[in-house]
């Protein structure tokens, strides 16, 4: 399968990881947004919304949306409902929080520190507010569970951790969240990969930046 992505996109990252903990080899497309690549017409056959990341099957299905994708992936290759319950219940919370990461939470995030990265500016205090609120809420999922789904490492980890280390990434106040401190922790030693994908991302978004200033 092929995946067009970018290793700086967080929903990209998400799947990246997904991969990795599910043994999947993925032929991948690295697509310069900076440059354009993903408004070729080429890319525009296999995505008319030329976002990343895309996964294309072997049948040549193409799929957007990260959550899409990563709910495709597990319920393809993780058989035994480790990652995506099979429990109607379980699964129900794992949605919720996919919707959560996606309308709230990356949303926000992306709101603030996305022109903040780009050197557009610093957006308002409320856009920030918004961020802790946003996080606020995560706080509180995570008070009584392990992981942000329950007890067990789900979909919905691999969404949510690739957006709030946007935010510790760029210095957010994360004191004020010691339940997502100690999951961000615990993701970090449970998830396949994390560390070398991070890395790797953030030596990407280096290079860019110094790319910009040149």
């Amino acid at each position: 399968m092929d995946l067009y992505y970018t290793i700086v996109s967080p929903p990209s990252r998400s799947v990246l990881l997904l991969a990795k903990q599910l043994g999947v080899e993925l032929n991948l497309k690295n697509l310069n947004l900076a440059g354009g690549e993903h408004l070729t017409e080429d890319f525009r056959k296999v995505n008319p919304q030329h976002c990343v990341p895309t996964l294309v099957t072997e049948d040549g299905v193409a799929i957007w949306e990260s959550n899409a994708i990563l709910v495709y992936l597990a319920e393809r290759f993780d058989l035994e409902g480790a990652i995506y319950p099979k429990d109607l219940t379980k699964r129900a919370v794992v949605q919720q929080r996919l919707c959560f990461d996606l309308g709230t939470l990356y949303k926000n995030i992306r709101a603030y520190y996305g022109p903040l990265a780009l050197g557009l500016g610093t957006p308002g205090e409320d856009v920030l507010k918004q961020v802790d609120q946003a996080l606020e809420i995560l706080e509180s999922f995570l008070a009584n569970s392990k992981f942000v789904a329950g007890d067990s490492l789900t979909l919905a980890d691999f969404a949510v951790i690739t957006s709030v280390t946007v935010a510790s990434t760029m210095k957010h106040d994360m004191g004020k969240f010691p339940n997502v401190t100690r999951w961000v922790d615990l993701c970090k030693v449970t998830i396949s990969g994390y560390e070398e994908i991070s890395k790797k991302a953030l030596d990407a978004w280096k290079e860019r930046m110094a790319a910009k200033k040149n």
